[in-house]
């Protein structure tokens, strides 16, 4: 049944005959084709091609699949030719791509050129077997509470020469050195930091210890800095943590506080013992062709005898990218750095791990933790 729609009159009907009037006027005008049926008007229509758009329109989800393959592509040539060129080495003199602390190095990386665990066996059954590298010094009766491991060799060598002369051309810089320490002093156990009135402030250090005060004077790399940050991520990671667990048989969590220091011309620590920082202490000496007898900077660990108390019964004099390791929790040692006497930088990292037990003062650790000056 077909219907039949009535045409409206008005207005609309004369616009609609002026249209068809204009129409046939035109089509009389052109004599060249004859008028064209409906049929194959509406034919021409249908076969007619949409500017700008595709005949058969492709489903979103198709174009979305091709436009991440063209992607993924894009990313695996990029990282193809980029571990390409940090790999590449020559026969001749090395242009091996070494690591940057300086730039965005994470802990992702490749820890075999971070920390020196090449050798390290962390399933071995006994002290020695973990690494030959790794030595306990022998106890003396004179402290018999004290028991130090050391570690030649704990960073890469690459990885200790980028620290090394980075803090050291950082500090040599007089604007650098400005910019990335902070000259501390101490009153009591508080710890004041700031760049002014320096000399004034190394002869109040040393007036202090002459009357048998706890005192020190040293410069202290911003906490702020990558490098800083970088390095603590790395004392962090589980590869350092479990070493550390197995050399002490004990389970390491972290490390409760860390801090870069150089100890310049007539820079000192008297003696003092670290309890609540942590339980576990260790220092990282990273100054290259130091001498210790010309220079100073050994660390020395006091007798527990009650009248040898101020003396020295063990100095250690550090090799270039060797760690120690010692006790300081529930029986801490005291120690102290003797005074340097030379103008030049002595590099070291130096802090502690905490385990399960108690014994770390918390509130302390933040305060010293909340870097600013004082």
């Amino acid at each position: 049944m077909s219907t039949v729609k009535q045409r409206k009159t008005g207005k609309n009907s004369k616009k609609q005959k002026g249209k068809s009037k204009s129409k046939s006027n035109t089509g009389s005008s052109n004599n060249a084709s004859p008028p064209k049926s409906k049929k194959a008007s509406s034919k021409a229509k249908f076969n007619q091609k949409p500017k700008g758009k595709p005949l058969i329109p492709l489903p979103l989800i198709f174009r979305m699949v091709v436009s991440c393959m063209f992607l993924f592509s894009v990313y695996a040539v990029k990282r193809y030719y980029v571990s390409k060129y940090v790999n590449k080495t020559s026969d001749g003199a090395a242009e091996k791509t070494t690591t940057t602390i300086t730039g965005n190095l994470t802990i992702d990386d490749d820890f075999n050129d971070i920390i020196n665990v090449q050798d390290v066996h962390l399933d071995a059954a006994t002290f020695e077997d973990i690494s030959p590298r790794i030595t306990q010094l022998p106890q003396t009766a004179s402290i018999p509470n004290l028991r130090v491991v050391k570690i030649d060799q704990f960073w890469s060598p690459e990885m200790a020469l980028h620290i090394s002369n980075q803090i050291y051309q950082e500090f040599m810089n007089p604007v650098q050195r400005n910019e990335s320490f902070l000259f501390s002093v101490n009153r009591g156990n508080e710890k004041i930091r700031g760049n002014d009135n320096i000399h004034q402030k190394t002869l109040e250090a040393h007036a202090m210890h002459k009357y048998d005060r706890f005192s020190y004077c040293k410069y202290e790399y911003r906490r702020s800095l990558p490098l800083y940050q970088q390095l603590l991520s790395y004392l962090n990671s589980s590869e350092v943590t479990r070493l550390m667990s197995k050399v002490f048989d004990v389970e390491m969590i972290g490390v409760s506080d860390l801090f870069v220091s150089v100890y310049y011309k007539d820079n000192f620590l008297s003696t003092h013992d670290d309890r609540g920082l942590g339980h576990y202490a260790f220092v990282s000496f990273l100054s290259q062709d130091w001498d210790f007898d010309e220079n100073g900077g050994a660390l020395n660990f006091n007798c527990a005898a009650p009248h040898k108390r101020q003396e020295s019964c063990l100095e250690i004099k550090f090799g270039f990218n060797e760690n120690v390791f010692f006790k300081v929790w529930p029986d801490s040692v005291s120690h102290f750095v003797t005074n340097v006497k030379v103008n030049k930088p002595r590099i070291a990292i130096t802090g502690w791990y905490f385990t399960h037990g108690k014994g770390v003062h918390w509130p302390g650790i933040a305060e010293e933790t909340g870097y600013g000056e004082k």
